[in-house]
């Protein structure tokens, strides 16, 4: 169910905040980002995610079979607060996250390419820095295929508190959802080069 939605939405947070430091504090980067913060990163997003799926093991709802969406998810009837625990958590932290690396990663070279025009900086833009920049944009689009794929599961999910919307709205809101998954691979392959 959401569970892959939230575990996709925290490691693009990350991977956008790896950019962020990249591109805007690259004196930084050497430092924040060695091997062993990397792994120490990669254990700490198993943590949060094996953290957010014990909480339908051990006391705030449970996984059932969902007749709406056709899938096991936890029950979004018997507990509301999960259902919006999922959907601000899974759709609206990481989105806020996101959208402000990327702002400050749009402000950052719009100023750079600014100074170039005034003259006021060398445009020695290595191949290095030019790869980040391409790599950024490609995370973006993941990131906004993201968004519009899972923002209409997170809100039907929210607003159907009482569990009166038809099962078709239900199934089509997980389905787009899923889809996500299906368009990543296709969306590295058309906008980055060394994917492909």
């Amino acid at each position: 169910g959401s569970f892959d939605g939230f575990v996709e939405a925290v490691a693009i947070g990350v991977v956008s905040f790896n950019r962020y430091i990249h591109i805007c504090w690259n004196k930084l980067y050497a430092k924040m980002f060695t091997k062993f913060n990397g792994i120490l990163m990669c254990v700490g997003l198993w943590i949060t995610s094996i953290a957010v799926s014990l909480g339908c093991f051990l006391a705030w709802g449970e996984l059932v079979y969902d007749r709406k969406t056709r899938s096991c998810v936890w029950d979004r009837t018997s507990d509301f607060g999960l259902s919006l625990f999922f959907s601000l958590a899974g759709v609206s932290l990481p989105l806020c996250l996101i959208s402000i690396c990327y702002l400050c990663i749009y402000l950052f070279v719009r100023a750079s390419r600014r100074r170039i025009g005034e003259g006021r900086a060398m445009p020695s833009e290595s191949s290095g820095q030019k790869e980040s920049m391409r790599l950024s944009r490609t995370l973006f689009i993941i990131f906004a295929v993201y968004v519009v794929c899972w923002t209409p599961y997170a809100v039907v999910v929210s607003a159907d508190r009482y569990d009166t919307f038809p099962a078709e709205v239900h199934f089509i809101a997980i389905l787009i959802a899923h889809v996500n998954s299906s368009l990543n691979f296709i969306v590295y392959g058309l906008t980055n080069p060394t994917f492909r």
